[in-house]
């Protein structure tokens, strides 16, 4: 097969197929541009021109065996000369052609490679097949040409809105000029006629009976296209008389389809009556439209002299005369043009002779109408190949032609004369109202000429005989000029006759003079209302109407809409009364049109200007209750009552769509549930639904008349109640949908139908039905039950097979449907190809909303499941959809099998290349030469580019076949080229960056995610792309082509306004590409370039906060990229400080702008001062002298008044105490300084903080924050020290200004100052005396103003001094006494006054020790003793201010979220103000190279590191994922990929030197990874690369924990020795010596001997060497990391009952070795691992028993390890990849192990074995149970029934 749309070189260059041409020309593709059209359409010209005359016959004197031998063998490309003259004989075609057409098929149409053809071309029995395929091809090709000419005869003139009109119209020019178009084209309809009937002795020994038929009917069939082109040539193009003629005559010889040259139309009963007809038909209107009757009326009427009938045509016209008087007068074709020759000759000639025959013209008309013409026409409208073709221009043509015939007869001929055929008459007037063009017409010349006469001759007998009117009614209201023709003609809105039955015997009117004309004396009330009167002496004519005497009222001015309305309400009445004998069947029928009417003026909207509109629609429901209480309600009524429900719903008339939808359901009329029952598939087997009425109808009626109009209103309720409601748990809903998915979806195939187009519209209904739930439906929420319902259903019995048997016969459906119908209309209304499109979306749908495909070798496994993933299905559904995609017919159907083939190589259980077979290679051809075609859609080369992306990971077998290709189709060795999809995509991204062809955005966002995807999917074969790629990078830094992006980008958005979504998508592009360079930096910037982008960022960033309208998004993103960039190039960006700090002044002033112009922007601003507290930050590090002016800006443009609004809150409802401290601490440094003094006084919070201040102290208890075992907490009190100090600031700094303030904060305070100054005399402690410093100093403070104090609160003041006087005496009592004072401080319980009284004489006692615990980073220390006041003088305050300022900030407030994290609600808020994804990257800065800052902002607290922001984000992160579940998933995962370099670095650190601070962030990574992993199969889809390394990571550190668990020792040694690593170790050749003690082993060698002794499990644990803190670490850590590894392998649960699991979708994660663990940290986990953890849980239990002692995580460790070990053991068992032998072993060896642990944990012993994973979250409340060894005996007793 030719690949990439070429063949052989020397045959032909650029195969054509007009099967890609015809998609092109109607626009089923995406658009492509005019030049590109006008350039195919040129290449193809001579073929278009030339239609089948193109195709040269077989001539025996060229194309004979003999004649070819002789030729240059080459020039028959692929054929040998054998099989060439067998393919032009077979196909009576020259062999130029024959070989032309032939390169087309292996281009475009077969299904094979090159190495298939060779062998059909070896193989007798194989090449018989392939010319048959040949002769196919031929055939359609054949059509396809006539197609593409019909379409552009189609739309060429200017009234065409197509989008290729005008070139269509320059094309047309090129192959017409001379009008030689329509001489080829009658020349073809004669070859078609007189050509000969192939046979076995003129076609070769291949031709047989069934190609004969095949021919005969493509020859009518081509004759039928070559008809409506003539008719649509004729249409455009003047004629000539000739030309009339020389048609007439060859219609005529042949009988108007009746009889053919070679064959009759008896001898073709197999194809047909209706195409001969439809043959006669067209060659009938033909001549009717060369006549041109609507012309030539206007050129009599206006005097103008016509071409017809000029003196020159004397002679032609005489001759056409002669024609048409001699035609067969009882051929029913002939009457149409009679009837035109008959108008034609009824006007005068200018021939005295044929004038003088005007006799004549009677006779014509009387043959055409005993003919029946107008029931003729009526018929030939009901053919199915004219309704094939509606919608079309041809169809438009037949009707106009039709229409202007019946309007010149009803100018020219008085209509009365048509009397008798009335009812032939209105029966096509209503076929023909149903077109848009006549009704345009209507409304253009109004009811006065043309076909109005026919409606205003209707209207003379309403609403007597009302059916015509409402039945045209009914037609108009369905075409596009329904608004116009009922709100601006008065069809029904003013009627001017009233035409009612006649009584003589009434008095109310009397005879007049006038002949049958009658006067009425007085008024006259219809239906007993005023507002429908005919007034007295309105005259009336006396007539008959129906054999009966009636009298027509005129002038009577009636509103229509109100007569129907209570002609309507009369019948209602009837039926109400209980009177339904009474409603005669013409009453139901009228009701019934009524109904439809509105329906239909619903739709179109244009029910506004209609009177008693909304009562007729009232009505009409309050019909459908009355009748629905009937045991036979009339079922045509019945039926438009729903078609005008469905309407209503679909516009939202009643603005009520839920009480509507009740309303209908409220009665037994529809389908209703008897049940309750909860069970879904109870639900689904429809025992529980009741049909009701409707089913009955359908049942007992539709399925025996074969009409399904009731059926066919209730799927179209149904489609849009399921396209407006939230498909929310709707009884009502449930039964319809179980009706229809149990009994109409794969039941109607069996129905019988009169109308096979109703059969299509029920199938196409129901899967828009389908389609639309499933839609709705949400995979990843809880779904709601009719989208449960739905999909199981359609998973399984009836419905199911009739899916897929659509799907399996849908390629064949579509290629008959085009191929009859020929026109691009059909692509995108038929009902048939959109059920086949639909069938496959759904297929689509419900594999995505469906779980992972159990074993379809499971009985319990869903019929599509089964069938479309099992191999041994019949047929193979991945042919089917492969096929699909070959096809050309339908380009969207290709593209939906594309997706559909993309989501099955996602889940398919196996490699879909073996699957596949020997079909793969032709797929991986097919695929290529489509994705390399320009003249595809744009939409399936995105689906097919989304596929292979697809498939570089999960079909890494098919992927490779894609990229290897063999270029040659005839696969000559000769020809080395080679290229596959990696190269087609690279040309596409080289032909985008060139701007060759406008590529859409769509397709160069596909090729991109293809080239990521590869980049960094599994395979290895891509170093030409790598270096490709490295060379366009440095193209980009050598070029200077970043700067010159910078400064665009800052133009662009400086000078526009109103940023446009494309602009806002090239920022977001820059960000991320600024971003990356910025962390990996692979150009090599240089310093100048960074510091131009830098400053490029902020000016454009300062210029949006200037903008008038703020842009949120386009600020916030200039701020990410600015902290980032800063981050990044601090080093070198800078050059010039103080322009950059008035860059940032700007920035804090704009921030102040966007503060009072917008109170809802508070996230801006919030990221904004981050960013510019980042920019300080850095200036500060480049340049420390700076440090004041940093200080002055920030204190200036801080919003103080927030904050201490803020903090009052948080003191007030005891909230956030961290973050209290940490408001109230910046609060004390800004008191300490004049200004911001000054302006915190004017902020006039101190006032309300005084009393709210009490909560910090009273009887409630501490809160704490913080959950970390290891953090210490923050206490309430520390706020209140920390207001002490800042009152002594404010009275320090503002002095009298604020004594009155601080004396009021002392007395309201008075009490706990009191006693905590009474602690301090009777049991002094460390904060308590901390406490009195900070009281006392404010005291004294205040002191200097005693005169103020005592005046103002005079008892405060004595109070406090009576205390000062007593604490002053005890505190020199306790200096004085130092033992004393050293045994009150030791012994807490102790009160002074107590042991004073002792005669004992307390020891000194020492000092007890104390160790470090290390600080989590989420709260400050306790305050500590006061001892350590002077411990820091040495460092300057402000900058240890300044650094504070930025790192305990970030500290505080990340621990708040951590609060927040951990509770729903709060985290839903935290997640939508969207800030975790803007922090991530952020977040890099808190591990990076930089050395960690000691941030001490009190003299009592200690150092806070930037570490510890990060260990805060990670357990905020693992809460949000716990709370949010799978709405977080994807930002959890992507928060690991980001910091994945830095995960990897602590875990090996872990491994290799294990530290505290390591293991302790070991532990929340691994918190963090185990939490996520519940998603597993989310995050190995959407990061595989983050996942894998993770699953490493933790293979081989669990492997390494393990090892030191078992090596007490040995793990000693390393955390006493902490430049010891434990790879060095286990290399190294020197041998060093254990030691006791830690002082002395860093210079002892290791005795590897005695280390070898000490590495076995069976060491025991002893508490002196090793920390118990640091093992309940290492064990913590070991419980998630053995939870991670069971979430990701199957559970034993589902091994167990044996659904779910298929072997194909696990992989083996240890390895299978059985040896101890060794301490290397590159070894992973194995089987040996696991059992020697196993041992070590239980060795520990009982040692922790009998100790008293507890570890949390032992019994949780023991348990899964256990589970996770047989789970393994049976992937392994399973698995095709792994040898026999291996899995004897691994079998063997754990059946004894598993015997092992069983006796260890028998014996009468009991175990602690946790419940569940709730260890993991609380271990220390987590519930335990003691189980016997049952539990063990069960897994053996379970792995030795299953591993057999």
């Amino acid at each position: 097969m030719a690949t990439n749309g070429s063949t052989a070189p020397q045959v032909m260059a650029e195969p054509k197929s007009m099967k890609t041409l015809f998609t092109l020309l109607s626009g089923s593709v995406a658009l492509k541009s005019e030049e590109f059209i006008a350039e195919e359409l040129n290449n193809c010209r001579h073929q278009l021109a030339n239609g089948l005359l193109y195709y040269l016959r077989h001539n025996p004197a060229v194309d004979s065996l003999s004649e070819l031998k002789k030729r240059d063998s080459s020039a028959f490309g692929a054929f040998t000369p054998e099989l060439m003259s067998k393919a032009s004989l077979l196909l009576d075609l020259s062999h130029k052609e024959c070989n032309e057409l032939f390169n087309s098929y292996l281009c475009y149409e077969f299904k094979g490679t090159p190495e298939s053809m060779k062998q059909l071309f070896s193989n007798e029995k194989q090449s018989r097949r392939l010319l048959y395929d040949l002769n196919d091809y031929y055939r359609s090709e054949r059509l396809f040409t006539l197609f593409c000419l019909k379409q552009i005869l189609s739309h060429w003139s200017t009234s065409s809105e197509h989008m290729y009109q005008h070139i269509f119209r320059s094309f047309l020019e090129t192959i017409n000029d001379s009008n030689q178009l329509y001489p080829k084209l009658v020349e073809q309809l004669v070859h078609l006629n007189e050509c000969p009937v192939p046979s076995r002795l003129s076609n070769g020994p291949y031709f047989t009976e069934s190609l004969a038929k095949e021919h005969l009917h493509h020859n009518l069939r081509e004759q039928t296209e070559i008809l409506e082109l003539l008719l649509l040539y004729i249409k455009g193009f003047e004629t000539s008389m000739d030309n009339i003629i020389e048609l007439l005559s060859l219609f005529a010889s042949n009988g108007f389809g009746v009889k053919f040259a070679h064959f009759n139309r008896t001898d073709c009963d197999y194809i047909g009556e209706e195409v001969f007809k439809f043959i006669g038909f067209l060659q009938s209107l033909v001549i009717v439209e060369c006549l041109d009757l609507k012309w030539l009326y206007e050129c009599q009427e206006k005097d103008i002299e016509c071409q017809l009938m000029k003196a020159d045509n004397v002679k032609q016209l005489k001759k056409l005369d002669s024609l048409v008087v001699n035609l067969n007068s009882v051929t029913v074709e002939h009457s149409p043009i009679f009837m035109s020759w008959m108008i034609v000759r009824s006007w005068e000639s200018a021939d005295p002779q044929l004038t003088a025959t005007i006799d004549a013209v009677p006779l014509l008309g009387a043959t055409a109408v005993q003919l029946n013409v107008f029931g003729y026409l009526e018929k030939c409208l009901n053919l199915p190949q004219v309704i094939a073709l509606n919608g079309t221009v041809v169809s438009d043509l037949i009707h106009r032609a039709i229409s202007d015939l019946l309007s010149v007869t009803f100018n020219v001929f008085n209509i009365e004369m048509l009397r008798h055929s009335v009812p032939a008459l209105n029966q096509l007037c209503i076929k023909l109202f149903r077109n848009s063009y006549i009704a345009s017409d209507l409304f253009k010349h109004g009811l006065d000429s043309g076909l109005g006469l026919i409606v205003s001759s209707a209207l003379q007998n309403f609403p007597l005989r009302a059916n015509p009117v409402l039945s045209f009614c009914q037609s108009l209201s369905e075409t596009n000029y329904c608004k116009q023709i009922f709100e601006k003609l008065t069809i029904l809105s003013n009627l001017t006759t009233f035409t009612e039955p006649f009584d003589s015997s009434l008095s109310t009117c009397v005879p007049t003079e006038e002949d049958s004309i009658y006067c009425l004396l007085r008024d006259k009330l219809l239906f007993r209302n005023t507002e429908l009167v005919i007034r007295k002496e309105t005259k009336g004519l006396l007539k008959i109407v129906n054999n009966s005497r009636a009298i027509e009222w005129m002038d009577t001015n009636i509103d229509g809409w109100k007569l129907i309305y209570h002609r309507f309400r009369e019948q209602y009445d009837l039926v109400s009364r209980g009177q339904l004998h009474s409603v005669s069947e013409i009453a139901i029928n009228e009701m019934s049109q009524i109904t439809t009417i509105c329906s239909n003026l619903i739709k179109n909207n244009c029910s506004q200007h209609i009177s008693a509109f909304n009562r007729l629609i009232t009505l009409c429901l309050e019909t459908y209750d009355l009748f629905s209480s009937v045991e036979n309600p009339p079922r045509l009524l019945m039926a438009s009552i729903l078609e005008l429900t469905a309407a209503m719903i679909a516009v939202d008339y009643s603005h009520d769509t839920a009480s509507l939808w009740q309303r209908i359901n409220g009665k037994s009329f529809m389908p209703y549930m008897i049940g309750l029952t909860s069970d879904l598939k109870e639900v689904i087997a429809g025992n529980d639904t009741n049909t009701s009425l409707l089913g009955q109808l359908i049942a007992s009626e539709e399925c025996i008349k074969g009409r399904y109009e009731l059926c066919i209103a209730f799927l179209k309720l149904i489609a849009q109640v399921v396209k407006k409601s939230d498909l929310k748990d709707d009884n009502n809903l449930t039964a319809s949908l179980v009706f229809i998915i149990k009994e109409i979806f794969p039941s109607h195939y069996f129905w019988s139908f009169n109308n096979q187009n109703e059969f299509f519209k029920i199938g196409r209904l129901c899967f828009d039905i389908f389609h639309t739930v499933l839609s709705k439906s949400d995979y990843n929420s809880n779904r709601c039950r009719i989208g449960e319902l739905c999909t199981s259903a359609l998973m399984d019995g009836n419905a199911s097979q009739t899916l897929l048997n659509v799907i399996k016969s849908g390629e064949t459906s579509v290629r008959n449907v085009i191929m009859s119908a020929g026109n691009d209309n059909s692509l995108s209304d038929d009902d048939q190809i959109v059920i086949v499109r639909q069938s496959l979306s759904i297929l689509n749908y419900l594999l995505i909303l469906t779980t992972t495909p159990n074993n379809t070798s499971d009985k319990s496994c869903s019929h599509i499941e089964t069938a479309v993933f099992s191999t041994q299905s019949k047929p193979n559904m991945l042919l089917i959809l492969s096929h699909y995609v070959l096809q050309r017919y339908d380009t969207q159907l290709a593209t939906l099998a594309v997706q559909l083939l993309r989501q099955l190589a996602k889940r398919f259980p196996m490699s879909m290349l073996a699957c596949l077979g020997s079909d793969a290679e032709s797929m991986r051809e097919h695929f290529l030469f489509r994705l390399d075609q320009v003249t595809e859609d744009l939409h399936f080369k995105v689906a097919l580019l989304n596929f292979l992306s697809s498939c570089v990971e999960r079909q890494p077998g098919l992927m490779e076949m894609f990229l290897n290709v063999d270029n040659n189709p005839l696969n000559d060795k000769s020809d080395n080229n080679t290229t596959g999809c990696l190269q087609t995509v690279l040309e596409i991204l080289s032909e985008k960056r060139e701007a060759k062809y406008t590529y859409p955005f769509e397709l160069h966002l596909a090729a991109l995610k293809f080239l990521y995807t590869f980049w960094v999917g599994p395979l290895e074969d891509r170093d030409k792309f790598d270096c490709d790629l490295e060379t366009k990078f440095k193209t980009l830094r050598d070029t200077n082509r970043l700067k010159q992006f910078s400064a665009h980008i800052q133009h662009l958005f400086e000078s526009v306004d109103l940023i446009p979504e494309n602009s806002r998508l090239l920022l977001n592009a820059w960000k991320d590409f600024l971003i990356s360079i910025a962390k990996f930096d692979p150009f090599g910037l240089t310093k100048e370039l960074k510091m131009n982008i830098s400053e490029d960022i902020i000016d454009s960033l300062l210029v949006q906060l200037r903008k008038p309208h703020v842009d949120n998004n386009i600020i916030a993103i200039f701020a990410d990229i600015l902290l980032t960039i800063f981050d990044k190039w601090k080093e070198t960006c800078i050059e010039s400080p103080n322009e950059w700090h008035s860059r940032v002044e700007q920035l804090l002033k704009c921030i102040e702008e966007v503060k009072e112009s917008d109170s809802k922007l508070h996230n801006l601003k919030f990221k904004l001062s981050v960013t510019s507290i980042a920019l300080l930050q850095t200036l500060v590090n480049q340049n420390s002298t700076r440090v004041s002016i940093w200080i002055q800006v920030l204190r200036t443009h801080f919003l103080m008044e927030s904050l201490a609004n803020l903090l009052n809150y948080l003191i007030e409802n005891k909230l956030g105490v961290e973050l209290s401290v940490h408001i109230m601490s910046l609060f004390v440094e800004l008191s300490s300084i004049q200004l911001s003094a000054e302006a915190l006084y004017l902020t006039g919070f101190v006032d309300n903080l005084c009393i709210s201040l009490q909560n910090t102290y009273i009887t409630t208890p501490d809160n704490v924050i913080t959950k970390d075992k290891c953090t210490p907490t923050v206490k309430w009190i520390n706020v209140f020290y920390l207001s002490l100090r800042m009152i002594t600031n404010l009275v320090n700094q503002l002095k009298h200004h604020f004594v009155d303030i601080g004396i009021t904060f002392v007395a309201i305070h008075l009490d706990h100052i009191i006693d905590i100054l009474t602690k301090v005399r009777t049991n002094p402690k460390t904060e308590e005396i901390y406490e009195s410093i900070q009281m006392i100093t404010l005291c004294h403070s205040i002191s200097r103003y005693h005169e103020v104090w005592r005046t103002h609160h005079h008892s405060s003041f004595q109070e406090i001094e009576q205390q000062i006087l007593k604490t002053s005496h005890s505190v020199i009592a306790f200096l004085i006494r130092p033992n004393f004072l050293s045994y009150i401080m030791e012994n807490p319980n102790t009160s002074a006054a107590i042991v004073v009284s002792s005669e004992a004489t307390p020891k000194r006692v020492s000092p007890p020790t104390t160790t470090s615990t290390p600080f989590d980073g989420k709260a400050l220390r306790k305050s500590v003793s006061w001892e350590q006041e002077f411990t820091t003088h040495s460092i300057d305050a402000k900058l240890l201010d300044s650094l504070f300022t930025f790192q305990a900030f970030s500290v505080h407030i990340m621990s708040l979220f951590v609060e927040l994290s951990s509770i729903q609600l709060s985290a839903e808020a935290l997640y939508l103000t969207g800030f975790v994804d803007n922090l991530c990257i952020s977040l890099q800065n808190t591990y990076i190279t930089t050395p960690d800052t000691v941030i001490t902002k009190d003299k009592c607290t200690p150092t806070v590191k930037w570490i510890n922001v990060f260990y805060l984000s990670l357990r905020m992160t693992t809460n949000l994922v716990n709370q949010l579940k799978h709405h977080f998933v994807d930002i959890g995962i992507t928060f690991v990929a980001i910091h994945l370099d830095h995960i990897i670095d602590i875990l090996t650190k872990v491994r290799t030197n294990p530290k505290t601070e390591e293991i302790y962030e070991s532990i929340q990574m691994i918190t963090l990874c185990h939490s996520i992993s519940r998603y597993h199969e989310v995050w190995r889809t959407h990061h595989p690369s983050s996942f894998k390394a993770i699953e490493q990571q933790i293979l081989k550190t669990s492997h390494s924990v393990i090892a030191f668990l078992i090596r007490p020792n040995f793990l000693s040694y390393i955390m006493e020795n902490p430049n010891t690593s434990a790879a060095i170790v286990v290399s190294s050749k020197a041998t060093p010596k254990r030691v006791s003690s830690p002082t002395t082993t860093t210079s002892t060698p290791f005795d590897g001997k005695a280390l070898r002794k000490s590495v076995s499990w069976e060491q025991e644990f002893t508490t002196h060497s090793i920390d118990a803190k640091l093992l309940d670490s290492l064990f913590t850590f070991q419980a998630f990391s053995i939870a991670f590894l069971q979430n990701i392998s199957p559970n034993v649960l589902v091994l167990m009952e044996r659904q779910g699991f298929d072997p194909n979708d696990w992989k083996l994660l240890i390895r299978a070795s059985f040896s101890s663990p060794n301490i290397d940290p590159n070894s992973t986990l194995s089987f040996g691992s696991l059992i020697n953890c196993i041992h070590m849980c239980i060795k520990t239990l009982n040692r922790r028993e009998k100790e008293k002692q507890t570890l949390d995580f032992v019994a949780f460790i023991f348990e899964t390890s256990l589970s996770f070990m047989v789970s393994q053991a049976m992937v392994a068992q399973l698995s095709s990849t792994i040898p026999d032998v291996d899995k004897q072993i691994i079998v063997r060896e754990i059946k004894s192990e598993l015997s092992t642990i069983l006796s260890n944990v028998g014996g009468g012993r009991t175990r602690r074995i946790s419940q569940s994973l709730s260890v993991l979250s609380s271990p220390k409340s987590a519930a335990t149970s003691l189980i016997e060894e049952k539990y063990v005996k069960f897994l053996l007793q379970f792995f030795d029934k299953i591993s057999q």
